[in-house]
């Protein structure tokens, strides 16, 4: 994704917030996507991870005084044991994640892999029944 990309996907979330926010019958508006969702894609987009990756894991394989977190090989398609060093960026929504799920165990408790899913179909305007391989396919060089 492009610089722009990414602006324009902080944008939808916004507009998102406030249409529902200002929305006279919110029962019958459009829902905001879920704190958590966003989250998830934020780190799906900053580490280059898949989807399936962030939902196996758990807190004690984050470090965030560290800034890093282990991926075990039981977690990932390659079955190699990897360690993501975290941007400040990536840090940072690990961080809001934990304020919402604490200490549970899973860093991604909240939200099952097929709401994450279509979460983040939504916000990239994939349809919901998209043969898309994942996060992995947008990630590449910002520029």
């Amino acid at each position: 994704m492009c610089a722009s990309e990414i602006r324009e996907l902080r944008d939808i979330y916004a507009a998102m917030a406030c249409a529902y926010d200002s929305a006279s019958d919110k029962r019958t508006s459009i829902r905001p996507v879920k704190p958590e969702t966003q989250l998830g894609l934020w780190i799906c987009l900053g580490t280059g991870c898949r989807i399936g990756e962030l939902l196996q894991s758990r807190w004690e394989h984050v470090d965030l005084a560290k800034a890093s977190w282990f991926v075990p090989r039981e977690n990932t398609r390659t079955n190699v044991d990897w360690q993501v060093y975290l941007s400040e960026f990536a840090l940072r929504q690990f961080k809001d994640l934990h304020a919402l799920t604490g200490d549970s165990g899973g860093v991604h408790q909240a939200t099952p892999r097929s709401r994450l899913d279509l979460g983040i179909r939504r916000c990239l305007g994939w349809p919901p029944n998209s043969p898309a391989q994942g996060i992995v396919g947008v990630c590449g060089p910002i520029g």
